[in-house]
């Protein structure tokens, strides 16, 4: 690694430190400065403004949840082993990153640029999925169907996400593999299975 990348990896993980504990407003340049242990001056030379850095820490955790997220669907496992390993890492990975997930909801400032980043990266999340969806169910998907899909399953994860940030509880590991497990089992069998299992052990 070079001695700039080096810096600026060490510059990221500060300004990520900093947010979390501070809130974005709060936070203040000589604050990262500090915690990456360099002058004030030097963060310029990397980052603009402090918007330019956050929006880099966004981008760094995003492309490190996908770079999972990718390797999950490329596993030789069952497809309901590859969906209980995506919705674990989903909690897990928000739930390790709580202080700056949450700050991130309440204050986090958004562009177009970072919009059209965050598009770009939820697409590629999409379309990995429903090829894998497709490869898993070849005669019950069409691309739409397999999109709808998508959707509803991310969507199952992020209501896991929200009760997270509702409760403000960071869930132990035993509680959010059970979570995982229990939406990936609704989303491949559904209701009417559920309730059938449910009634067996009543």
């Amino acid at each position: 690694m070079s001695g700039r990348l080096e810096r600026s990896g060490q510059i990221l993980a500060a300004a990520y430190n900093v947010f979390g504990d501070k809130g974005y407003y709060a936070a203040k340049m000589v604050d990262i400065a500090n915690e990456a242990g360099v002058a004030k001056g030097t963060l310029y030379l990397y980052f603009a403004n402090k918007e330019e850095l956050f929006h880099a820490v966004i981008e760094k955790i995003l492309h490190d949840y996908l770079e999972t997220y990718e390797y999950i669907l490329d596993e030789s496992i069952p497809f309901v082993d590859k969906l209980t390993s995506l919705v674990r890492h989903h909690l897990f990975f928000i739930r390790d990153r709580y202080d700056f997930a949450r700050m991130n909801v309440e204050e986090g400032p958004f562009n177009e640029k970072l919009r059209r980043k965050m598009a770009a990266i939820m697409e590629r999340a999409s379309n990995q999925f429903t090829r894998a969806l497709q490869e898993a169910y070849p005669d019950a998907f069409d691309e739409e169907g397999a999109y709808l899909s998508y959707l509803c399953f991310s969507h199952m994860g992020d209501g896991m996400i929200g009760d997270m940030f509702w409760t403000k509880r960071r869930f132990p590991d035993e509680v959010l593999e059970e979570r995982a497990q229990f939406v990936a089992n609704l989303f491949v069998n559904g209701l009417s299975h559920m309730r059938t299992d449910r009634e067996q052990v009543l």
